[in-house]
C-alpha cells in the first residue's frame, strides 16, 4: 500500500483495492500510474489496499478531506471500510467518485450471471435486490464479506443524494446505472484503458490490420477461447459448443489453478497465459471467442482480440460492452449453444471476417476516447 507523502496540499486521490499488476485491474492502474506521470502530477496520490490490508490513519485522515476521490474495487478494500469512508465524506460535504469496473453495483457476485443460464441475471436491478439474491443463493465474490448486501444499499442512498457520482466505462453500464439509480443520479462516462493495450494499438495502426491478417502460420486451433475459469466467462457455455461441433478444434486456456477441465476430445485445455502462448493462438487461430454471458463492460480480451486475431466472436448480449461493437467488427453469435455452434460452421466455411475499414474506424475512435480515462477520472489541467 502507497501512503501520501507529499508535503504540498493533495487535490485528488485514488483509492484502489487492486494493485498496479499483470491483473486485468491492474493494467489499468498502470495506465493511470503512466498518465500521472506523465504529466509530473504532485497534488495528488494513488493508495493501495489490497484485502486484508488495512489503511493507515494518515491515509484515512487524507482520504477523508481530499477534494477529489475515485474509488475502484471496493470489494478488494473492503466494503465496509469503503463505505464507511464515503459516508463520512458525504458527511463533510465531499463528493466521492466510484468507479464502475464491474456490477457489484446491483450484484453480490460482481459478474451478474447464474451459472444454469445462457444470459446476464439482471434480477437485482432495482429494489428487489435483497429478496432475489436470497431466493438465488447469490453470495458475494470474489470476497466473501457479508456487508456486502449493506454496502449496496448504502451506495444507492449516496448516489441518490448526489454525495456518490458514478463512473461508467460504456454506454450500456450507464443504462443499467441508470435504470438502477434513477434518473437523477449523477453519472459519467469515462471510459476504460489498460496499459498493454497502447502497444497492440499502435501494430494494428501500423499495419492497417490485425495481426492474425499477416499470420502465415498454419492455425493449431480452429477456434481459441480467450477468458478466465469463470462460468460468467463462457467457458462453459464454449465446452457446450465444442460438443456441439466435433469437427473443429478448441483451445482453452487456465491462466490460473489447476488444469483439471473435462472437455470433449475436440477441446485441449493448457496452463496458459497471454504471454506464455495465448497470444499465438489467437494470433494464428481461425476464430477467437470473449463469450461472457454477463453485462461485461469494456473486457481486455474482446479488445485484445480485435486487434490481434484474424476473427473475433462474442455472444449477443444486448447489456454488455460488446454489443456497442459494429456487427462488421465483431461476429455476434446466439445465446443458444445449439444455435452458435450452426454459427461458428457457418462462419468457419465462408470464412467470416470483420470489414477492414469498420475496423479501422472503431479502432481509432475506441482509442482517442477511452486513451484519455484518466483527464476524466482526475481534476487535471485544474478540471
Amino acid at each position: 500500500m502507497s501512503a501520501p507523502s507529499h508535503p504540498i496540499a493533495m487535490k485528488w486521490a485514488i483509492l484502489s483495492g487492486i494493485e498496479a499488476n499483470h491483473t486485468g485491474t491492474g493494467r489499468f492502474m498502470q495506465h493511470l500510474q503512466a498518465a500521472i506521470l506523465e504529466r509530473g502530477l504532485l497534488d495528488g496520490t494513488i493508495i493501495y489496499s489490497p484485502a486484508g490490508q488495512a489503511l493507515l490513519p494518515e491515509a484515512l485522515m487524507l482520504l477523508g478531506k481530499v477534494p477529489h476521490l475515485v474509488v475502484v474495487h471496493p470489494q478488494m478494500l473492503g466494503v465496509h471500510e469503503t463505505m464507511r469512508l464515503m459516508q463520512e465524506r458525504a458527511a463533510k460535504g465531499y463528493k466521492t467518485r466510484f468507479y464502475l469496473l464491474d456490477s457489484f453495483f446491483f450484484c453480490l457476485r460482481s459478474y451478474n450471471h447464474l451459472d444454469h443460464e445462457t444470459a446476464p441475471c439482471l434480477r437485482c436491478l432495482g429494489p428487489d435486490r435483497d429478496d432475489q439474491a436470497v431466493l438465488n443463493g447469490c453470495r458475494p465474490w470474489p470476497m466473501q464479506d457479508a456487508f456486502s448486501s449493506t454496502f449496496m444499499t448504502g451506495l444507492q442512498s449516496l448516489v441518490r443524494v448526489g454525495a456518490v457520482i458514478l463512473c461508467a466505462q460504456n454506454h450500456e453500464q450507464i443504462s443499467l446505472a441508470r435504470r438502477h439509480f434513477g434518473s437523477g443520479a449523477f453519472i459519467e462516462h469515462v471510459g476504460l484503458w489498460c496499459a498493454d493495450w497502447t502497444d497492440y494499438v499502435k501494430i494494428f495502426s501500423a499495419n492497417g490490420c490485425a495481426e492474425g491478417d499477416l499470420a502465415d502460420e498454419s492455425p493449431e486451433f480452429d477456434v481459441v477461447y480467450h477468458g478466465s475459469r469463470d462460468i460468467a466467462k463462457g467457458i462453459a457455455w464454449v465446452l457446450a459448443v465444442a460438443a456441439r461441433t466435433p469437427e473443429l478444434r478448441y483451445l482453452i486456456p487456465i491462466d490460473r489453478g489447476a488444469v483439471n477441465v473435462i472437455a470433449p476430445p475436440n477441446v485441449t485445455v493448457a496452463s496458459m497465459r497471454w504471454e506464455t502462448g495465448l497470444h499465438a493462438a489467437v494470433r494464428s487461430a481461425r476464430l477467437a471467442l470473449a463469450p461472457s454471458l454477463w453485462s461485461s463492460p469494456c473486457e481486455g480480451a474482446l479488445i485484445k482480440n480485435i486487434l490481434v486475431a484474424k476473427a473475433s466472436a462474442v455472444v449477443d448480449i444486448p447489456t454488455a460492452f460488446s454489443s456497442e461493437v459494429p456487427a462488421d467488427v465483431v461476429l455476434r453469435l446466439p445465446q443458444s449453444p445449439d444455435h452458435a455452434a450452426t454459427s461458428i460452421r457457418e462462419a468457419l466455411v465462408e470464412p467470416w471476417r470483420p470489414r477492414s475499414d469498420a475496423r479501422l474506424a472503431w479502432v481509432d475512435a475506441f482509442r482517442n476516447f477511452n486513451e484519455s480515462v484518466a483527464s476524466r477520472l482526475l481534476p487535471f489541467g485544474g478540471q
